[in-house]
């Protein structure tokens, strides 16, 4: 782990609070430092409002629009950090807050990049007229680019009581197991493999044997059936989709924001490795 740190990426939703919460849970069982960023989405307010072109009217009313946003967005953090503050303070546990202005996911990624794991907070918008899964998310930006793991919280989770990484592909990274025992190993955690039925035997067997050397967890030869997963008991477990290099394809070969777009359950863990270039540009 690089500074025993998690990044916890704030706004003021039901879901950030909880994100919030399992933030401080971990960090008491791990010793990790909380820091929380709340982002001043000066870019897209600017991509809202600017004009396109010279009409009626000139620049300056857009620019007094700007200003006046972008000032009510600041007074907005400082009153989320505040009152953020006052709960943290209870917990017992280290941590910073910080208030940044610029594109929203390179901001994050931005200090990302010197954490150990970013904790946000995700929600799932249907459409009300057909019940499908409505626009694409900043966390399903942030799947494709994050430079460190990413858990995305949806809903309060209960204690876990197992992990569960899920390989789906036979481009799984073999290196990546040391950090995930590591990690399951820090919260006391046993850790199941679910190991997808297109994988070849070999392949299953190889894996296998590089989780049986490591400790205090069991390791599961469990072939699902095709790509459908076992939903049972989703809420008392954590989810582990590995990505396999800095394209941030996932272990089934799709892109690890069509996880995010369709997610159930209470957390899902995103297992990047790799710092993607050109965030933000």
């Amino acid at each position: 782990m690089k500074n025993n740190s998690y990044l916890l990426a704030l706004d003021g939703s039901i879901e950030s609070k909880a994100a919030a919460e399992l933030a401080w849970n971990l960090a008491k069982k791990t010793g990790a430092k909380v820091v929380a960023q709340y982002v001043v989405n000066v870019r897209d307010t600017w991509k809202f409002l600017r004009p396109k072109s010279a009409g009626f009217i000139g620049s300056g009313p857009y620019m007094e629009a700007f200003e006046r946003v972008t000032s009510g967005l600041r007074s907005v953090g400082e009153a989320l950090m505040m009152a953020y503050r006052a709960q943290v303070e209870e917990q017992h546990i280290e941590f910073e807050t910080h208030i940044d202005e610029g594109d929203l996911v390179a901001e994050i990624c931005k200090r990302a990049k010197e954490h150990d794991l970013l904790i946000i907070g995700h929600q799932v918008s249907r459409s009300a007229e057909t019940g499908q899964i409505a626009n694409y998310s900043l966390c399903e930006e942030l799947a494709d680019v994050c430079p460190c793991p990413m858990l995305i919280v949806t809903a309060s989770c209960k204690d876990w009581k197992k992990i569960r990484i899920n390989f789906e592909s036979t481009k799984t990274d073999l290196s990546a197991i040391e950090k995930l025992s590591e990690f399951g190993q820090k919260l006391g955690l046993p850790i199941e493999l679910h190991i997808s039925q297109s994988i070849p035997l070999a392949k299953a067997k190889a894996l296998i044997s590089a989780f049986s050397l490591c400790h205090n967890f069991s390791a599961w030869d469990i072939y699902m059936e095709g790509n459908k997963k076992d939903s049972s008991h989703t809420d008392e477990l954590l989810v582990i989709i590995p990505a396999s290099n800095g394209h941030r394809s996932s272990e089934n070969d799709a892109q690890l924001r069509s996880y995010v777009h369709e997610l159930s359950e209470p957390a899902l863990l995103l297992w990047c490795r790799g710092i993607p270039q050109n965030v933000g540009q």
